[in-house]
């Protein structure tokens, strides 16, 4: 039923995935009609920490190939949209931050909610959980599939991936599209990076790009041009990505440069070394929790020609918009309400460096006389909004 899989490129690295027994993928199916509410907090949405894991979580499991029997149990509902979140290394299905999307989903919109949990699969080294996630992927599509024949629109499917989970979202889009189906949307949360760039091990199949669904979005938060700093993918892979502070290390992360293969090989992951990897669930999870005020706080995109550092130094910011509406070729809503007849490409925002992660980007500008005497230095900043202050400094660079 799964099929046969294809040896990595690299014979370092030539490591077949884990037996579906030992893997042991479930798919937990979460409902507004069957789903209790679910206790957890904005702060616990830390997408691979298996200390914030919840034991009660009231769902139902569906099994592939069971002639739909545990579909017909669940209260699945065909005519509804579905969500399907995949985490990452070391994650889990029960950690609270996939749960905790799982609840905002819920408050956004009444729809069905899969989680994929394929916790052993993630739990060994990094190149052992790389080769699971074809095997991951092919089981997500044969479940996708069992839903669909259960009478699901294969354009109401929206996939959510973290990390690896990014790459399992495009194996399973890969393998619909060979049986006829092509997925609505993928939502890349930066994608992992090692073993995957440039092909050198991964096939193009086994990983996300754009020919994997009719819209992917991607939000890269950890990306580097050194393989050694940094967990996500730089370069743009889908029709629309979104590189907040240029894509690369967060505001208000420390991460530790260097420390990528130490935390990837030996399996060791910890907040302060993925704070900004991290940061693209929690921007992502923000987003949605947005979406349920009306005027809620939009991330809002912006192209530039001569990417993020044009993007910083103000030459891309020409016309800021309060709000950024469907069809405006000039930007577009990182997230969940991501539009898909917005601008395209690689878009360029700012963010707070902390909680909310939202806020209204402003343009800066300084003039200075020009028979004023050279000096280098900075400027201290405070923006007063309402009972609250911004403080930041303005360089040179």
């Amino acid at each position: 039923m799964i099929g046969c899989f294809d040896l990595p490129r690299k014979p370092s690295l030539k490591k077949p995935p884990q037996s579906p027994e030992f893997v042991d993928t479930k798919f937990w199916l979460y409902t507004r009609q069957t789903t209790t509410d679910l206790d957890i907090n904005y702060d616990d949405i830390l997408f691979c920490a298996k200390n914030l894991q919840v034991t009660k979580h009231n769902a139902h499991l569906l099994q592939y190939g069971d002639g739909s029997k545990s579909i017909k149990n669940s209260g699945f509902d065909p005519k509804k949209p579905l969500k399907v979140l995949i985490h990452g290394f070391k994650g889990s299905g029960k950690d609270k931050g996939a749960l905790s999307g799982v609840k905002e989903f819920l408050k956004l919109e009444d729809v069905n909610v899969v989680v994929v949990d394929w916790e052993k699969g993630a739990a060994d080294g990094y190149s052992t959980a790389v080769a699971n996630t074809e095997l991951v992927g092919r089981q997500t599509a044969i479940m996708l599939m069992d839903l669909i024949g259960w009478g699901a629109s294969v354009k109401d499917i929206h996939v959510i991936g973290f990390s690896l989970g990014a790459h399992i979202a495009g194996c399973a889009g890969e393998m619909l599209k060979s049986r006829g189906f092509k997925l609505g949307r993928i939502t890349g949360l930066d994608p992992a990076s090692p073993l995957f760039k440039h092909h050198v091990v991964r096939e193009p199949s086994t990983k996300l790009d754009a020919t994997k669904a009719d819209f992917v979005d991607v939000i890269h938060t950890d990306g580097s041009r050194v393989f050694t700093d940094g967990f996500g993918l730089l370069r743009p892979i889908g029709h629309v990505d979104f590189f907040p502070n240029g894509g690369r290390e967060q505001r208000g992360c420390n991460d530790g440069r260097g420390s990528v293969v130490v935390s990837h090989f030996e399996g060791t992951v910890n907040s302060s070394v993925v704070c900004s990897h991290i940061r693209a669930w929690q921007l992502f999870l923000e987003s949605v929790i947005n979406l349920q005020n009306p005027d809620g706080c939009q991330f809002i995109g912006y192209p530039c020609l001569e990417g993020s550092d044009g993007f910083i130094r103000g030459k891309c910011f020409i016309e800021p918009r309060k709000r950024c509406l469907p069809g405006d070729p000039e930007c577009n809503i990182m997230g969940m309400g991501a539009y898909v007849n917005g601008a395209r490409g690689a878009l360029y925002l700012a963010t707070r460096d902390s909680n909310p992660y939202c806020g209204e980007q402003m343009q800066l500008n300084v003039e200075i006389s020009p028979t004023a005497e050279k000096t280098r230095g900075y400027l201290n900043v405070r923006l007063k909004h309402g009972d609250h202050f911004t403080n930041f400094k303005v360089t040179d660079e």
